[in-house]
């Protein structure tokens, strides 16, 4: 309307450093439950699947979106790989080698069961591409806690 010149970044599931405990977000939860031998609750039966995204990936988008004048406005920043809920807790709970089970709970009335989001886009206009696989972000972001304390 006001012929502002914009580029709008929209994010799949970001983690990574400094993503606190209290969130209420997934992997923090997964990570603190573990490591304080506690077992996490899953809701429904963990099939929900979701797109995660390291935040390293997302601020290197951020930058190289900041001096692009594009034709396209709109960019989907995710990884484009699709991990279920359980798929995530096996992982973690392997980087962490522990042996603790989930908790399966009621599924949430009106939760989303697939959230994917499709990067295309963003490779060919802003030459962005994730990087960091999930596996290496979650070690990544396991550490960072227990060097800072975070958690």
């Amino acid at each position: 309307n006001y012929g502002l010149d914009f580029i709008s970044l929209r994010f799949a599931n970001v983690y990574g450093t400094r993503d606190s405990v209290g969130s209420g977000r997934v992997i923090p939860a997964f990570v603190n439950c573990l490591l304080n031998n506690k077992r996490p609750y899953i809701t429904g039966e963990g099939k929900q699947t979701r797109d995660f995204i390291f935040v390293k990936d997302v601020a290197k988008a951020v930058v190289l979106a900041l001096d692009k004048d594009t034709e396209n406005k709109y960019f989907n920043i995710g990884s484009e790989e699709i991990t279920s809920i359980n798929e995530l807790f096996n992982l973690i709970k392997k980087i962490l080698k522990s042996d603790i089970k989930p908790e399966y709970i009621n599924e949430r009335k009106g939760e989303v069961q697939e959230i994917y989001l499709k990067a295309g886009l963003a490779w060919k206009e802003l030459a962005w591409k994730a990087e960091i696989s999930l596996e290496e972000g979650l070690k990544q972001y396991i550490d960072s806690l227990k060097r800072n304390l975070f958690i």
